[in-house]
């Protein structure tokens, strides 16, 4: 009751807002030290023992926050207690899902130990040229008689269209690694890098549904390449599965330069077409939130569209019990369902630029006046809504890329609605498609589209190249999102 009591305070600077509103830059802050000390963790007994002393930790703050609640204690110290667990959470729970580090000296003991070692392969996360790029990870070192266990990342490359399925376990000769034992990857950061032609067996088939994954990318790989030409079937399978194998790279260079290249990640402009479709057929939020989660699973559970399924989620939550969002509470939630779902990614550019869309967006929504009039509903309030997430983003981006489009809010006013109607009969085609209609209908629209961007990324003019210290950009970005607390 106390606990309930102390969260029902009210007030902007009160302790269960503060608490919310620190949320995210503590999980955010957390993970990154989590990381940090996993750079120096080579083996599993170092792992086992630095776990077991954050679980520790954490669990004499819970028995210390439940004392002081039970004793109504200074609020001021209950709520620095509550940042302390949120922080160590943060901290565990990134080390514990996460790789362990290697250096030379490691890789040549188990080198000298072992003639062999079996890799485990997850998800694809990134396509090179011909290749496909899947992360996976070194889970032990064998005679085949034993095996020390470990859990070294690396990528594995398949010179085939998303050939292998995520669980796969593959055996290789210890040989392949000896290149890499005079390699000090702490100043190097060179992960290894394996090819499946070099694997002496496979092990294991991964499972049932990442082999349907395959079967399903092939379909539309064919299907695209039979409606559509090369560099359109090409580009339009990166945007639909995420995969960058055959991409035409000026096309991308192009979505690059205007600011749209969010276009080619997995997020909420593909959910939004997923639900059109499906709502064509039915209303029913199960039958959405379904095929959100199907959708999600094919796509490798990539963390910006896993964003845009929970945003689903708080949407449909909100309409449906007529609830009234709050800034912080919606930005808490996100993060730490995103976190749970994929700890290793949380760092990721593609989260915080994912993140800070929806924040802009929700900013918006809670600070501009509500007007029924068809200007405001069809211009105004998408200009505000593109404006918006071009500001909150501009610090991330420039000190990441170190430059940005000017002109991009209103690039991706008109780029947006093509790049949505494009794809809504890209899909259609996929299952039906009348004497090529729907084929021509989507191809039309991408070409305009891709002509239109390709028009607007001659202009250098409009390209601010400025190259922020990261400590700088996400400075500022923190700053813009106290702002948006603060007036929401």
């Amino acid at each position: 009751m106390n606990l309930i009591k102390w969260l029902n305070t009210k007030g902007k600077l009160s302790c269960n807002r503060l608490i919310f509103f620190l949320t995210s830059p503590l999980i955010l802050l957390g993970s990154f030290i989590g990381e940090q000390i996993l750079n120096n963790i080579y083996f599993l007994n170092q792992f086992y023992l630095i776990s077991i002393i954050l679980l520790f930790t954490l669990l004499v703050l819970f028995i210390f926050s439940y004392i002081l609640l039970k004793n109504n204690t200074n609020t001021i110290l209950i709520f620095i207690i509550f940042v302390f667990i949120i922080f160590t959470f943060a901290i565990l729970y990134r080390f514990s899902v996460g790789d362990l580090s290697y250096n030379y000296s490691t890789l040549q003991q188990y080198i000298a130990k072992y003639p062999y070692f079996y890799l485990r392969t997850t998800d694809f996360i990134q396509d090179y040229e011909k290749y496909s790029r899947i992360k996976s990870y070194i889970i032990g070192f064998t005679d085949l008689k034993k095996i020390e266990k470990t859990k070294i990342f690396v990528y594995l490359y398949s010179d085939t269209i998303s050939s292998i399925s995520s669980g796969s376990i593959f055996l290789f000769s210890t040989d392949t690694l000896k290149k890499y034992s005079n390699i000090n990857y702490l100043e190097d950061k060179q992960r290894i890098s394996l090819s499946r032609v070099d694997s002496l067996a496979k092990i294991k088939d991964g499972s049932w549904f990442g082999k349907l994954r395959i079967e399903i990318r092939k379909i539309i790989f064919e299907r695209l390449f039979k409606y559509y030409d090369r560099w359109n079937a090409a580009n339009i399978y990166a945007i639909i599965t995420g995969s960058n194998q055959f991409i035409y790279q000026p096309l991308k260079d192009a979505f690059q330069k205007t600011g749209t290249s969010h276009l080619f990640a997995l997020s909420g402009q593909h959910l939004s077409i997923l639900l059109l479709i499906v709502g064509i057929f039915t209303s029913n939020s199960f039958i959405f939130i379904l095929f959100s989660i199907l959708y999600l699973a094919f796509a490798g559970w990539q963390v910006s569209f896993l964003r845009a399924f929970f945003s689903l989620l708080f949407a449909i939550l909100i309409k449906r019990y007529n609830l009234k969002p709050s800034f912080e509470n919606i930005c808490a939630m996100l993060t730490l369902l995103v976190f749970m779902f994929e700890p290793t990614n949380i760092l990721s550019i593609s989260f915080l630029l994912s993140l800070s869309a929806i924040l802009a967006i929700l900013a918006v929504y809670l600070m501009v006046p509500k007007s029924k009039k068809k200007v405001f509903k069809i211009l105004l309030l998408p200009f505000l809504f593109s404006l918006n997430i071009s500001i909150f983003q501009l610090p991330i981006i420039l000190s990441t890329f170190g430059k940005t489009n000017l002109l991009s809010p209103i690039i991706n006013l008109i780029a947006i609605p093509l790049f949505c109607f494009a794809i809504y009969f890209i899909v259609a085609s996929l299952f039906i498609n009348p004497f090529y209609i729907f084929s021509n209908i989507g191809s039309g629209l991408f070409n305009l589209l891709s002509l239109f961007l390709l028009f607007f990324a001659k202009f250098k003019v409009f390209i601010l190249n400025l190259k922020l210290p990261e400590s700088i950009g996400y400075l500022i970005f923190f700053l813009i999102y106290a702002f948006y607390y603060l007036f929401t």
